[in-house]
């Protein structure tokens, strides 16, 4: 037996039994219903909710979909559709294929990009090769050393007439000859970096008139220009690395290996890495973005047109003083010829 419609009305109440399964309950004027926790129940489940807790909803017009915004698998790690809250220590991860739009523009900068802003704690040297350098020059002296091996004239990076925003270009020589005889150099003035600072990298944005049996080195090595050989290359027709340098490393192309990709690597304490290729290669007359990022642990990472392509641990001596290189030759008899749009080089104070 189950209680009927029951009405309350003032201060009256009536409850008739009987055995339908609906039931209507109205509550008119001043009375009230008053319930103990846990005895209502919905389809068999106890309400365990105290009015306080319920009345939190009170005046919420969120709909359901707009609740599950904080529905988060974690706090401080954003989500796609999902609001922005803190975790405990006041930090937020942005995801990685996320945007920030402020007044309309798009923020694509990455945090490690800002955090190489911060000039009290980063060291920068950047070079746009704006103005007039010539073959007979030394580029800024202060900062830069550039020079030739000893084949046939092969010539120092020299500016390009108009160039709007600055370039220059490197090129080799023009028969080929022993290694680092064909090369074009261009190193920092003094060996005034090293991994073991920590923040150490290196970006160029470069381009080969011809990769056909090119040479060309985008990384740090352990002799300014003066030293000609190339600091990490391959021994002729082979996969098997051959370096001049003790201490070197960055992003190698070259017409002497049998695969014809960027290779990654190094040579620490005159020991090569293993050959890392790519999967990539430089197209002709294409401009390609060429990064090296070295820990204080000696691990490399490389990155391609901004793209990670590769890490290679104990790359280098952290310790040994390095400068950033340029290094353009050729492997035959063709000369290849370098244009190079900026150079930037980074390490922590």
């Amino acid at each position: 037996m189950a209680l009927g419609p029951t009405r309350f009305k003032d201060q009256r109440y009536l409850m008739s039994p009987h055995y339908e399964t609906a039931y209507d309950l109205t509550v008119g004027n001043t009375p009230t219903f008053n319930l103990t926790k846990d005895k209502l129940l919905i389809a068999g489940v106890a309400m365990t909710a105290t009015a306080a807790e319920l009345n939190i909803v009170d005046g919420v017009t969120a709909t359901a979909t707009e609740l599950n915004y904080l529905d988060l698998a974690a706090l401080g790690t954003g989500a796609a559709s999902k609001a922005v809250v803190l975790d405990a220590g006041d930090d937020y991860i942005w995801p990685s294929a996320g945007i920030l739009t402020y007044g309309g523009s798009a923020l694509n900068a990455s945090g490690k990009e800002l955090n190489a802003l911060q000039i009290n704690t980063k060291f920068t040297l950047v070079e746009d090769f704006h103005g007039v350098w010539v073959d007979t020059e030394q580029l800024p002296s202060k900062d830069w050393k550039v020079d030739v091996g000893g084949g046939t004239t092969p010539i120092k990076a020299t500016t390009v007439s108009n160039s709007v925003n600055g370039e220059v270009t490197m090129k080799s020589a023009t028969t080929a000859g022993d290694t680092g005889a064909t090369n074009s150099i261009l190193t920092g003035a003094n060996l005034g970096w090293n991994a073991a600072k920590g923040g150490l990298a290196m970006e160029v944005r470069i381009k080969l008139d011809d990769v056909v049996e090119a040479y060309l080195f985008v990384g740090f090595t352990d002799a300014i220009a003066t030293t000609k050989n190339d600091p990490i290359s391959f021994d002729d027709g082979t996969n098997d690395p051959n370096s001049g340098a003790a201490d070197a490393c960055g992003i190698v192309f070259t017409g002497d290996s049998t695969t014809q990709q960027f290779h990654v690597g190094g040579v620490k304490n005159t020991a090569d890495t293993a050959a890392n290729f790519t999967g990539t290669l430089p197209a002709n007359g294409v401009y390609v973005t060429l990064r090296v990022e070295i820990s204080a642990a000696e691990v490399l990472t490389a990155y391609i047109d901004g793209v990670v392509a590769t890490t290679v641990a104990s790359a280098i001596t952290a310790a040994t003083a390095v400068t950033p290189c340029v290094m353009v030759g050729n492997t035959a008899s063709a000369q290849t010829i370098a244009t190079l749009d900026y150079i930037w080089v980074q390490q922590n104070r």
